[in-house]
C-alpha cells in the first residue's frame, strides 16, 4: 500500500516540475540574457519529469515487480528531486512581481548566477538517470515474471 502513496508523491513532483518549466519560460521570455539557460534548464526539467511519471506508473502497477529497496530509492529520489526543483525556484527572481517590472539589477544578476544554473542541471542530469535505470529494472522485471509465467503455462502461447 505504500507504493501508492510513492506514486503519488513522484506523480507530484513531476506535475512540479512541470509548472517549473512554465515559470522557467516566463522567466526566459522575460530576460534576454537568460532565455538560453532558462531554456536548456526547462528542457531537462521537463524530460525528467517525464522519467518520474513513468516511475510512478511502474511502481502504480496493478502487477508490483518492485522490491522494498525501489520503494526506499523511490523516496529518496522524491525528496532530492523535491530540494533540487526547489534550489532552482529560488534561482528565479520573485514571481510576484510582474515579469514586466524585473528591475535592471535582478537581470544582471542573474548573469552571476549561470555557474550555479550548471551545477544543478548537471544534479538533474544525475537524478534523471537514475530515475530511468530504475524505469527500467522495474520494466525489465515485468517482463522477466511475464516470460516465467508463460514458461510455466505453455498452452497460452500464440500458435
Amino acid at each position: 500500500m505504500a507504493e501508492v502513496g510513492i506514486a503519488a508523491s513522484i506523480i507530484g513532483i513531476a506535475s512540479a516540475g512541470i509548472k517549473l518549466t512554465t515559470t522557467l519560460y516566463e522567466f526566459g521570455s522575460t530576460v534576454s540574457s537568460a532565455r538560453e539557460q532558462t531554456d536548456y534548464v526547462a528542457k531537462n526539467v521537463t524530460l525528467y519529469s517525464q522519467a518520474l511519471e513513468l516511475l510512478g506508473e511502474r511502481l502504480d502497477d496493478d502487477k508490483p515487480v518492485h522490491s522494498r529497496k525501489a520503494l526506499v530509492l523511490a523516496c529518496e529520489l522524491c525528496e532530492q528531486s523535491h530540494a533540487l526543483f526547489d534550489k532552482i525556484q529560488d534561482l528565479l527572481p520573485d514571481q510576484q512581481r510582474c515579469h514586466n517590472q524585473l528591475s535592471w539589477l535582478q537581470k544582471v544578476a542573474w548573469n552571476f548566477r549561470k555557474s550555479r544554473v550548471n551545477l544543478l542541471v548537471g544534479e538533474l542530469e544525475y537524478l534523471k538517470s537514475t530515475v530511468q535505470l530504475l524505469v527500467q529494472v522495474l520494466f525489465t522485471g515485468r517482463r522477466i515474471c511475464a516470460f516465467r509465467f508463460v514458461g510455466q503455462y505453455p498452452f497460452l502461447l500464440p500458435k
